[in-house]
């Protein structure tokens, strides 16, 4: 039998949480969490819109749109543009042109061609150069840059670097490194620095709402979406508050026990770059051995030149394409001539100094 294109039903659930064993998690009962969470509890779309590949009536192939609400500077209109994800194919299955028969059967959706723009923020190789073959476009690459441990930092030589990042993934030795790092760095915390497990939804989305919208578009930063995004159950998240009478600034990290970044900050909020730079400081010191890293491609310039200052710098992709970098990628209806500038609100999509980008807007992370 030939493989079959369908859109999502319930009936189908089980077979996708055993295809995404592939992608999220083998844990059968953590991506049944995971599916809830992103698809039926999503704040945005009240049904999920998920697209299958089926053979021999099994789910081989997905590509889901979750729902993402984007402010369109500082206006305050709103747009809902959904996100391209969890793209997978079974490994059996693979090289068989299925990739483009999900795109296209996707885009002829009725429900997706209401959407001027979808986006893609977590594209892998593959999915990344198969959406551009489709006639995807680049926004940014997402210029990531990493404080690297001490050990990697001042090792010149990659088989040594490669030795540390193998080093760090013992619980032992990543527990001394720690513990060293966080020496080196101890007095630098201010009292006004507090670090937490727990989310502070209510407090996060007022500080947002006091220092005012960019001029940017933007994901909406609010009370539910904050309440709603800290429960992925995929994710292990860490909180960094500067607290004053009000909350001054936060800072959250996703926390990735077994890689050379061990954190990486996700998203954050400073009243002023003193605050920023203390909150910095805390997250250097919390991640003590491993590495800490965050986009920096919408970043402003004072921000960015304090990275450089604390030691942060380009990402180092040892072993990747040279031609792919992740990346922010957009299409847009069908119907829309393909050469013209593609505009939202009266701005380029495409150039990437009209947006505000965070990790969190990502569901890679």
């Amino acid at each position: 039998m030939g493989y079959q294109l369908v859109k999502y039903d319930p009936r189908y659930r089980d077979g996708i949480l055993q295809l995404q064993t592939h992608l999220w998690s083998p844990d059968h009962k953590l991506n049944s969490d995971y599916f809830t969470w992103k698809y039926d509890e999503n704040p945005y779309l009240d049904a999920p819109l998920i697209y299958l590949v089926l053979h021999d009536q099994r789910v081989v192939a997905m590509r889901g749109l979750f729902g993402a609400k984007w402010h369109l500077g500082a206006t305050g209109d709103s747009i809902l543009l959904p996100c391209a994800g969890d793209t997978t194919i079974d490994p059996e299955h693979r090289k068989r042109g299925l990739l483009r028969k999900l795109f296209r059967f996707m885009l002829a959706d009725p429900a997706v061609a209401g959407y001027p723009f979808l986006l893609s923020l977590s594209a892998g190789q593959a999915v990344y150069f198969a959406q551009l073959k489709e006639g995807w476009r680049v926004i940014a690459p997402y210029d990531t840059v990493l404080r690297a441990p001490t050990i990697v930092k001042s090792s010149k030589l990659r088989p040594i670097r490669r030795l540390a990042r193998r080093l760090a993934g013992r619980s032992l030795a990543r527990m001394l490194l720690s513990a060293a790092e966080r020496a080196k760095g101890s007095g630098k915390r201010t009292d006004r620095v507090r670090l937490s497990e727990a989310p502070r939804p209510d407090d996060m989305a007022n500080l947002v709402a006091r220092m005012g919208r960019p001029d940017k578009i933007c994901h909406v930063r609010d009370r539910d979406y904050f309440a709603w995004r800290f429960r992925s159950p995929l994710a292990n998240y860490r909180y960094v508050y500067w607290q004053g009478t009000a909350l001054e600034g936060f800072m959250v990290l996703r926390v990735l026990p077994h890689a050379i970044g061990t954190a990486n900050i996700v998203e954050w909020q400073a009243a002023n770059d003193d605050v920023l730079r203390d909150m910095l400081l805390a997250a250097i010191w919390e991640v003590g051995y491993g590495g800490i890293a965050i986009w920096t491609a919408t970043l402003p310039q004072t921000a960015i030149d304090l990275l450089h200052g604390l030691g942060f710098s380009p990402a180092d992709d040892d072993g990747a394409d040279g031609s792919f970098r992740p990346s922010i990628l957009t299409t847009c209806d069908a119907k829309t001539d393909a050469e013209t500038d593609w505009m939202l609100a009266d701005r380029s999509i495409t150039d990437h100094r009209n947006w505000d980008l965070r990790m969190l807007n990502s569901d890679a992370h």
